[in-house]
């Protein structure tokens, strides 16, 4: 190849807008087991999330104030886990718990009765067989998106947010999820 046609072919490879969508997601629901205020942090829940593996995973999420411990502790939610692990006030952090917010009002996600670790799904999006670990950048691309409709159900950009099939919803409806 010569010079000119490589030249060509290199700008025209590094011109190319790799487009980001809700395949890129790794959501999964999960089963809360444990909530406590983190010790140095009076915003901060720490909990111990069972998304079906082996052990819990670990999420730090600034909810004190929001959501009660009653309304996390033994209930079914939405965990992203494909987000960079990091540590919060000196706590790992796997994950996020996925909530509706409007008007200052803050609610977990609702998805339907299924087993910890059932994979949440867009209706009509293929999943990636192995998302990236999704960093702010492109988190930044594909949370403005993800939305409840008037009746509370969640969609990312029209595509419903499916669990076994079924909506994942809020009671919140017309709201920003993140």
């Amino acid at each position: 190849m010569n010079l000119a046609k490589r030249y060509v072919r290199r700008s025209l490879l590094s011109h190319q807008i790799r487009w980001v969508d809700a395949s890129y997601f790794n959501i999964k629901t999960g089963l809360v087991k444990e909530v406590k205020v983190h010790e140095n942090a009076a915003w901060l829940y720490v909990q111990d999330v069972d998304v079906g593996g082996d052990e819990c995973t670990r999420i730090c999420s600034g909810l004190v104030g929001h959501v009660n411990v009653e309304d996390l502790k033994g209930k079914n939610i939405a965990v992203m886990l494909n987000l960079k692990p990091r540590e919060i006030q000196g706590e790992p952090s796997n994950g996020m718990l996925l909530c509706a917010t409007k008007d200052g009002a803050v609610q977990p996600l609702h998805p339907p009765p299924t087993p910890p670790g059932t994979p949440i799904t867009f209706q009509g999006i293929e999943p990636t067989p192995d998302p990236p670990v999704l960093n702010s950048k492109k988190l930044k691309k594909l949370l403005p998106l993800l939305k409840t409709d008037s009746q509370g159900a969640v969609h990312w950009d029209g595509h419903a947010m499916l669990a076994d099939g079924k909506p994942v919803t809020s009671t919140l409806p017309d709201a920003d999820v993140s």
